[in-house]
């Protein structure tokens, strides 16, 4: 079942000619990690790891509205302990990812999930998240940078066309893979194809996979485009956080013709997530409850069925950066995507 698509009409009459926004470069995947020992203005007595821990809270808090959460988490990547990220206003989220710490020679480590990668985005707070960072004297261990092609124009068949011209060739062509059903390509599977080219012991590697399918879709022509670059036989500098289309264009020679007119609009993608999951759970309500809701009907009112099956809350594949609701009320041409705060939730204009 699809969503009816309701659309805003544009602020100003200009002919009523739309222009598709351009699709959206993104850091989506963010791992540093830091020294104690390196962490400014921390003479080396009468400090601890824990007032360091603290520092950083206080300045996420500052910087960027996240916060580390009270509770106290175990082991996690070869540290001893670990706390999340979440929201400092105390707004839902599913997961935004951690800091770790304890062991591992006096180091600490940040992850940034795609979910708090997103939110940062949508505020406009990669600077501060650079300035913070470079406070802190991290070293990048994992950038991961999307490129989302929402309407398909370039398929994981073009992916494959491309490796056998050698377009992603610098010495030599690097490896391949391939997941999923490659022999029925018409067929509406989920779960969809992946391409893998590159390999991750190297440190760099770009996946090409049916994002909207991977999402439940099945019809979607959404597909990702997504490097991994890890600090592996090489430096990731951080300014690299604020010039994503270097470094992606940067890996692979293929990749360069990708970010022509291509901006920041994470807002996009997330409204197709956002907007593919509420399409999903509806799907399955219809299947699951539709014949008992048609009997409620010949009982109740409308609002008497709502009232009688309604619960509070929201279901997790649904917690966004965003509110659901701007997933189904959207336009084709952004006319201004500001993100303000208003009783602890981000809203757009």
């Amino acid at each position: 079942m699809k969503l009816p698509d309701f659309r805003r009409p544009p602020v100003s009459n200009t002919g009523g000619n739309s222009q598709t926004p351009p699709n959206p470069l993104i850091m989506d995947t963010l791992s540093v990690t830091g020294k104690f020992d390196d962490f400014p203005q921390s003479p080396p007595l009468h400090i601890t790891d824990e007032d360091i821990v603290n520092k950083i809270n206080f300045t996420l808090q500052r910087e960027l509205g996240l916060s580390l959460s009270s509770d106290i988490g175990g082991g996690m990547n070869g540290y001893k302990t670990s706390r999340s990220f979440c929201y400092s206003d105390g707004r839902p989220y599913n997961n935004l990812g951690f800091l770790a710490w304890g062991g591992n020679a006096g180091t600490w480590q940040m992850y940034f999930t795609s979910e708090s990668c997103d939110y940062i985005q949508m505020i406009g707070s990669m600077p501060k998240l650079h300035d913070m960072l470079s406070l802190f004297r991290v070293r990048i261990k994992r950038l991961d940078i999307a490129y989302d092609d929402l309407e398909g124009a370039k398929t994981v068949y073009d992916a494959i066309d491309m490796y056998k011209r050698g377009d992603f060739k610098i010495t030599r062509n690097p490896k391949i893979r391939q997941i999923g059903d490659w022999v029925t390509p018409d067929a509406e599977e989920k779960d969809g194809r992946t391409v893998y080219i590159g390999n991750r012991k190297n440190g760099k590697m770009l996946r090409v996979y049916e994002k909207g399918k991977q999402l439940g879709d099945a019809l979607s022509h959404w597909v990702r485009w997504e490097l991994e670059l890890k600090a592996v036989d090489r430096v990731i500098p951080l300014d690299a956080i604020l010039k994503l289309p270097d470094f992606f264009t940067g890996a692979y020679p293929a990749l360069k013709e990708f970010i022509q007119g291509c901006a920041n609009e994470v807002i996009q993608t997330v409204r197709k997530i956002g907007k593919i999951r509420l399409e999903s759970l509806i799907n399955f309500a219809s299947t699951s409850y539709g014949k008992l809701i048609s009997v409620l009907a010949e009982i109740y009112e409308p609002n008497e069925i709502v009232q009688l099956i309604r619960r509070e809350g929201v279901p997790k594949r649904l917690i966004l950066p965003i509110p659901i609701k701007s997933t189904v009320v959207s336009t084709e041409k952004v006319v201004d995507t500001t993100v303000y705060r208003q009783d602890g939730l981000l809203f757009l204009n």
